[in-house]
């Protein structure tokens, strides 16, 4: 689990060997852009008419995006090092030594004296999962404030399913594990990836009946769709390690970055970005057919890549960038992508 992708010196050497040579698509024009942070944009929450979004700047705003104005804004001393957002409004955040659970008008649910490298709500935003190297991975009630449960050996990178009220999770020697959100309890799946699953590389479609994963091999990346009923593989396709992707509310199609352009094998660190990245690197957002793994068509073209990335229940898309700009569709316009 995490709030945004993270990219290492060999990953971004395979990833180099993998784009070299690829065009981007310009892709249809969003219905609304803007600057909503002064560093990259971590995660986004939300809807068509409110949307959260968090950022390496420390600060968690919620948009009114017909005036694309910030409504509440939490900004706090210190460095925030990992947020979660909610749709109902929910910001986590930690900024060491404690976690906070906070409303977005700033009021304060919960503290806690705990490490959270990587933070997530639970889908219904009333267990918060938080995951550092010392403590392992624990659940809070965020009703009650209580820790329900926690594991000094962690799983490397979770993604929750059944109806949102569980985990599945891939540890670092490859074993597949379902984990209760309420009780911890754990048991074992089948699932056999037969690589290394790319950091933040796990989406479980809304019918908890599929989960998509990004899986790392010797010189490429492929984007894989895995049944979870009967924990085989359905299709397969050669892609890169983007750490962003969405499914449309009734799984029949998801949106991830696929293919990218490069100016140069250079690897730099960008302050604004807050992390790694490839010289000169556009990425281009594509949606996908679920059952086939066909591309539909093309979203958008991307400067720096995709660090955020939300599908509304009512088919809006919403795109945080690593230059801290937010970019819009419209469900009409995410409906006719790909389309004559």
């Amino acid at each position: 689990m995490s709030n945004g992708p993270r990219l290492n010196y060999m990953r971004a050497v395979v990833l180099v060997g993998v784009l070299g040579g690829c065009q981007a698509a310009s892709g249809a024009e969003p219905a609304a852009t803007w600057a909503a942070h002064t560093k990259g944009v971590t995660q986004l929450a939300g809807n068509d008419q409110a949307l959260l979004s968090a950022g390496y700047d420390g600060r968690a705003v919620q948009w009114e995006l017909g005036s694309r104005s910030p409504v509440h804004e939490i900004q706090d001393r210190g460095k925030v090092l990992s947020f979660a957002l909610h749709s109902d409004g929910l910001v986590a955040r930690f900024a060491y030594p404690d976690v906070w659970i906070r409303r977005s008008d700033g009021t304060t649910v919960h503290r806690f004296p705990l490490r959270g490298d990587e933070l997530v709500f639970s889908t219904d935003g009333a267990t918060l999962l938080a995951s550092g190297i010392d403590e392992g991975l624990a659940a809070i009630d965020v009703r009650t404030g209580t820790v329900l449960w926690a594991r000094q050996q962690a799983s490397e990178k979770c993604a929750l399913y059944n109806t949102r009220r569980a985990l599945v999770c891939v540890s670092y020697d490859g074993k597949t594990e379902s984990i209760d959100l309420t009780t911890g309890a754990i048991k074992p799946l089948a699932l056999d990836f037969s690589g290394h699953v790319a950091a933040d590389g796990m989406w479980v479609s809304p019918d908890d009946t599929r989960i998509l994963v990004t899986v790392s091999r010797l010189s490429h990346y492929d984007l894989e769709l895995w049944s979870l009923s009967t924990q085989k593989l359905l299709w397969r396709i050669e892609a890169f390690n983007t750490g962003v992707a969405a499914w449309n509310s009734d799984g029949s199609a998801f949106v991830t970055p696929h293919s990218a352009s490069v100016e140069s094998n250079d690897l730099v660190y960008d302050e604004k970005a807050g992390a790694f990245k490839i010289k000169g690197m556009h990425a281009e957002l594509a949606l996908f057919e679920a059952a086939t793994g066909q591309k539909r068509g093309v979203l958008g073209d991307f400067p720096g890549g995709v660090r955020a990335l939300i599908w509304t229940k009512s088919g809006g898309i919403a795109v945080g960038t690593n230059e801290g700009v937010v970019r819009a569709w419209s469900p009409d316009q995410v409906a006719s992508v790909g389309t004559p």
